[in-house]
């Protein structure tokens, strides 16, 4: 397979609204076909209030012309936090993580997975590094 690396923590699969480990995520960074947007920065983040690289901003393509989910998963498959983008003008501020589980709890340093989901399809996904 040219140009894919496989990653084998045993974390999830994924399959449009559906998650489960324990898998082999493809590629770093993969998106569906049909977007040419699939990016999230900075990888490695900082949440620690000091207005900083505080936060991971997404960014995909027709964010804010449909709803999407972001889902955040810890390396041992475990969903940790959902992010519901809506449509609008609130998108692109709404695409992003703070470093906490759903609960607002921070959650520890380490590699975090996640995937996104828009209009039944998952629009990419990858791996983001959180430090404290």
């Amino acid at each position: 397979m040219s140009g894919s690396e496989w990653i084998s923590y045993g974390v999830l699969g994924t399959e449009a609204g559906q998650f489960w480990g324990p898998f082999s995520i493809e590629m770093l960074g993969k998106q569906s076909e049909g977007y040419e947007t699939c990016d999230k920065y900075p990888n490695l983040f900082t949440p620690n209030a000091d207005g900083i690289n505080d936060y991971t901003q997404f960014e995909f393509d027709r964010i804010g012309y449909s709803e999407a989910k972001i889902s955040i998963f810890d390396i041992r498959g475990i969903q940790v936090c959902a992010i519901h983008v809506p449509s609008g003008s609130s998108a692109k501020q709404s695409a992003r993580w703070d470093g906490c589980d759903d609960n607002g709890k921070p959650l520890p340093h380490g590699l975090y997975l996640y995937v996104i989901e828009s209009e039944g399809k998952i629009v990419c996904e990858g791996t983001i590094t959180l430090a404290r």
